[in-house]
This record gives C-alpha cells, structure tokens and sequence, in this order.
C-alpha cells in the first residue's frame, strides 16, 4: 500500500513535461510498474492539472498498470475535455435546400423536423409587388397581404434605396428569387406618367411619346431631362414585365395596373413586352372603374391578371 500513498501524493514542483500519447503517467505519478489497482477516482484526480496533455490518450495498452486497456480508456473518459465532432443533417443537401426553397429568409438555417416524411412548408405563398407604394400605410398592400396570412416581398423606391428595381445589384436579386420560383404571386403598377394621356391636354406637359412604332419607347426631339426619364420608365416597365411573364410561365398568379387602354391613346400595354405576356395563357385584360373604391373620380383602369378573378371588379 505504500505505493498507493505515493501515487495520491501531489505532483513535484516541476515544469510540465511532455507526455507522448500511451507512455503511460509513471514520471509524473511515480508509479511503479506493478502497482495494485487504484480505485478510478484517485487515478482520475491525480491527473487533473498535473500533467499537460497535449495529444490524445491512445494506446491504453502501453500504460503499465493493472487496468485493461479498454477499462482504462473507458475510466479517463469524461476526466478530459471531449470536443464533439459536428452533427451531420440525415437529410441529403439538395432535399434539404428544395425543402426550404421560399419557406426560409436569406440566412436562416436549415431546419427539419425528423418526423417529416417529406418536403414540406409551414410558411405561407409569397408574393412579389413591386412599384406598389409606401409600406408604412396602415391600408398599404404589403400590410393587407400580411394580415391576410402572405408572405411579402415589397420592392419600391419610396420605401428606400433598397427598394429601386433599376438598381441592377436590386434587381438581380429578385432575378434569381424568380428563377428559383420562390414567388406564388406577383403585384406590379410600374409608374406611368410618362405614358399619361394628361400630355395632350393644350398648356398640360410635353407629349413624349407615340402609341404606334419605335416611339412608344420615347421621342427623339425632347429634352435630355426628358429622355433620362423615359429610360427609367422603359427600364422600370420592362423589368415588371418581365417579372409577371416568369412568374406566370412558373405556374404563379399575377396583377398588374395601368390607366385604362384606349383607342389611339400612348398606354404602357403598347411596348412589345406587354404585348408578349398579354398573348400567354389564361392572361386576361379588363378596364374597371376605382370610384367604388374611393377613388374622387372614375379613374378608368387597366387590370391584366392570371389566376386572379376580378369578376366583382366594377366595368367602365
């Protein structure tokens, strides 16, 4: 039993000493090769602080002690700090990403309940809307979607910088969330004064377009101020085109507004891009009234839809 009453001694005052994985703890310890069994706690203590481990224990067979190897290994486990290697998903990557597609925002993690027996999602469709207002209004249609249970997605430049879809890093964005049908729906009423027929009223401003040929997309004999306007209203059109022509070829739902088609008149639907999604598929085109919604005057109005009724919507 000496042996024993030597090995519960504390360490020397020494300088740690390096000690190779499996050379056992005799030089700190002073134990002798043929030491009786050592109950595990006073074993276990003894190491702690004294002896700088720096490599795994390993190769429990070369310790010259009484303890099988396995016992040995089994009892300093839990004396040293374990790191756990990381938990790997069981879900394979691509299920787990076709899983989450538009059920996740930008940087959520990637989640599953394990009694899932497939892909599903508890998020609500979302919707696109683009040139649709400022989003802080109480009846603003971002909050109107939401209360009703929608996802939202709300691209204005009203709302900030943000929100500017002739911003091209903006757009390329919603370029690939189109991409990735991650939209049930999209919302757009680009801005139109460009278009207005308020520019053939006498003393009213310049005309700067033509509802027939290459001037649809602008005249030639305007103002510089009046040209780079006009490019962004062509820029800003043709992108929400664009938009609603995915979406609908994705199997989604889409509304679009715009002042009222008329005979003769300069009207956004004349550009070739609109032209294209009014000829898709179950796209249907009707001019309502807004008086019945407030509005102080008829306001006749454009409505090219797909998947959305407006039969209760009031005609001119």
């Amino acid at each position: 039993m000496a042996g024993v009453s030597e090995a519960t001694q504390p360490c020397p005052d020494v300088a740690p000493k390096r000690v190779a994985a499996g050379e056992g703890v005799h030089d700190c310890l002073s134990v002798p090769p043929r030491l009786a069994p050592v109950p595990p706690p006073v074993l276990c203590e003894q190491p702690r602080g004294c002896l700088p481990v720096v490599a795994p224990l390993a190769g429990c067979a070369a310790v010259p002690t009484s303890f099988p190897p396995t016992e040995l290994c089994e009892h300093i486990r839990g004396c040293l700090p374990v790191v756990a290697p990381p938990a790997r998903s069981a879900v394979p990557s691509v299920e787990l990403h076709e899983h989450n597609r538009g059920c996740l925002p930008d940087g959520a993690p990637l989640a599953r309940s394990a009694a899932s027996s497939g892909p599903s999602c508890s998020r609500s469709p979302k919707v696109l809307l683009l040139c649709s207002g400022p989003d802080f209004r109480q009846v603003s249609l971002s909050n109107l979607l939401q209360q009703a249970g929608f996802g939202v997605q709300s691209y204005d430049v009203v709302n900030g910088p943000d929100g500017d879809v002739t911003d091209d890093a903006v757009w390329d964005r919603i370029l690939v969330q189109l991409s990735a049908a991650e939209y049930a729906g999209v919302f757009a009423s680009p801005p139109c004064s460009t278009f207005s027929k308020l520019r053939k009223i006498p003393g009213g401003p310049p005309i700067l377009r033509s509802a027939t040929g290459p001037h649809r997309y602008g005249l030639a004999k305007i103002s510089i101020k009046q040209k780079e306007m006009v490019r962004m209203h062509n820029l800003i059109a043709v992108r929400c085109a664009t938009a609603l022509t995915m979406v609908s070829l994705a199997g989604g739902v889409f509304v679009y507004e715009t002042p009222a088609l008329e005979e003769g008149e300069v009207s956004m639907l004349r550009l070739d891009e609109y032209g294209s999604l009014m000829a898709l598929p179950d796209v249907r085109h009707m001019v309502g009234i807004q008086c019945s919604f407030s509005s102080l005057s008829s306001k006749p109005t454009s409505w090219v839809t797909r998947g959305v009724t407006f039969d209760d919507m009031p005609l001119v």
